[in-house]
């Protein structure tokens, strides 16, 4: 088998030169990284993770933290699909994913110690941590981490601009002619919740729209069953009937379809949908849900940027990036004429 020595010895470059310009560590120049990985290529070299750590000091895995309570676990549609995007994003750059547990064996851990443990270079961390002491813990760290879906203050963060979001969804409804418009939310002590819920307020303020305190929807967790339960108890109930609803995820808005179909009304004629993610769940059911489109791709690239530039430069300042979303127009929204 190939290994760095050998690379080393048909290049003339010591073993940890060889080694980063095989990561692309920016402290080699571009012309010695070119004449490396040729040579590399010549001879049919493939990485040795091990080796690679005795010279590197580099475990080339990173964590991965999702805390999902809604029983779908890896399953839920949003997770899956970003969990995907990093997981190729990384391959590319000749690193491992490892998915971090509060439980190692038979003994519970802290994420934190259970990052420690497994020698992570770093940390993705795709959701909201509930757990205070947990989260803490990890945040204080010096472990090189990025956030997505979720704003940290003095660390690397990755996410949509919830608020614009919304407030596009509810100004495309209103354009389409509808003045009674609910919402289905989730948690308001999170970034991602709050902001959509703000998007939402301020659309209907601007457009001089009622607020009925009883048409914003709480599903905790963002569930389908919980949007399901709150549509279902709405439809019941002496409150006026929305036109539209706008759910600030696609699986609480599938929910929501089914609480109305239940009712014997339908979307769109009844009740307009617009959901948010596009899930590919979202193009497949009848009727096709118009949505707001987050770039789970666009989300996963700028994470593993980050954080691979923080693993090479703990040094460097966290940053920011907010990715756009889009509106893709299906068959749940009604025109009112």
């Amino acid at each position: 088998m190939i290994t760095i020595k050998d690379i080393a010895k048909a290049t003339g470059y010591g073993m940890a030169t060889v080694s980063k310009a095989l990561n692309d560590y920016p402290d080699i120049s571009e012309k010695t990284k070119q004449i490396i990985k040729q040579k590399a290529r010549e001879l049919n070299y493939i990485p040795n993770n091990m080796g690679r750590t005795l010279v590197t000091k580099s475990s080339f895995t990173i964590g991965v933290i999702f805390e999902e309570t809604t029983d779908y676990g890896i399953a839920h549609p949003f997770f899956s699909e970003v969990l995907a995007k990093i997981k190729t994003t990384l391959e590319q750059n000749n690193y491992d994913i490892l998915l971090i547990g509060k439980k190692v064996g038979e003994y519970v851990r802290s994420y934190l110690e259970h990052c420690i443990q497994k020698g992570v270079d770093g940390v993705i961390v795709v959701s909201k941590i509930w757990d205070k002491d947990n989260y803490d813990k990890l945040i204080n760290s010096k472990i090189p981490m990025v956030f997505i879906d979720h704003e940290e203050v003095n660390k690397n963060c990755v996410y949509t601009n919830s608020y614009d979001s919304i407030y596009h969804a509810v100004t495309y409804l209103y354009e389409k002619g509808h003045r009674n418009i609910a919402y289905i939310g989730g948690e308001l002590d999170q970034i991602v919740g709050k902001e959509r819920y703000e998007g939402y307020v301020k659309a209907l303020e601007d457009f001089n729209l009622s607020i009925y305190p009883r048409w914003y929807l709480y599903a905790e967790k963002y569930s389908f069953e919980n949007a399901y339960n709150a549509v279902k108890k709405l439809l019941t109930s002496d409150v006026p009937k929305p036109t539209a609803i706008v759910a600030s995820g696609d699986v609480m808005a599938i929910g929501a379809m089914k609480a109305i179909k239940e009712h014997g009304l339908k979307v769109p004629d009844d009740i307009s949908l617009i959901g948010f993610d596009n899930i590919r769940m979202a193009a497949y059911v009848s009727p096709a849900l118009t949505t707001i489109a987050q770039s789970f791709e666009d989300l996963a690239k700028n994470a593993c940027e980050l954080l691979l530039t923080q693993i090479k430069n703990n040094n460097a300042t966290p940053k920011k990036i907010v990715v756009p979303s889009t509106l893709v127009e299906r068959e749940s929204v009604k025109e009112i004429k």
